[in-house]
């Protein structure tokens, strides 16, 4: 049975998770910023708050969908997976969660601190761990879709290869058709008698 997933569908997904991470590391720095520095990217807090809400909620929406479709995808896929395999999307995915978790916490730890060291030393803690569960969440999310995606680029391999023949057969026939054309108009040629000239 074919699969309806093709192999495009995972990296297509995979951005959404690429920029919700993305979108998350700029909050965590941004906080870092705004409450380190001498000179903070804005000096009232309501528009920086507004800013960090958008960005989270932009995240969060990314990562939504980019989870609702992972989980949908993984059961719409005549693939069958192992439980070794589900195992590591559900990390994978609760590895992303944590990340968002984790923003959120230094910013509210940005907000409720008012000593600069004790944010430094959070952000460059937070900061570690917030790249390590990337990291390992994007490693466990290859992990869990690799036997399928080698099932999909043989499947992708399998249909080029019969186009591939169609298009040769067809070239053939059309040669094949040309030649026998040619010969018939050589044999016509030669087979017509001109009246005006003797034999």
């Amino acid at each position: 049975m074919e699969n309806k997933i093709n192999y495009k569908t995972y990296k297509l997904l995979k951005h959404l998770a690429t920029i919700s991470s993305v979108v998350l590391a700029i909050c965590i720095l941004l906080t870092f910023i705004q409450f380190t520095k001498d000179k903070p990217i804005f000096i009232n807090l309501i528009p920086f708050i507004s800013l960090e809400i958008i960005l989270l909620i932009l995240a969060f929406i990314s990562l939504l969908i980019y989870v609702i479709n992972r989980i949908k995808k993984q059961k719409s896929s005549n693939y069958k997976y192992v439980k070794k395999e589900i195992i590591y999307l559900y990390t994978s995915l609760s590895l992303y969660m944590f990340s968002f978790i984790l923003t959120i916490i230094y910013l509210l730890i940005g907000l409720l601190v008012n000593n600069s060291s004790v944010i430094k030393i959070s952000f460059y803690i937070i900061i570690s761990i917030f790249f390590i569960c990337i990291i390992l969440s994007s490693i466990f999310e290859t992990l869990s879709r690799l036997n399928e995606q080698i099932l999909l680029y043989k499947q992708e391999y399998q249909k080029q290869q019969q186009l591939k023949q169609q298009n040769n057969n067809l070239n053939k026939q059309v040669i094949i058709k040309n030649q026998t054309n040619k010969d018939n108009k050589i044999k016509t040629k030669n087979n017509s008698k001109n009246p005006f000239i003797e034999d």
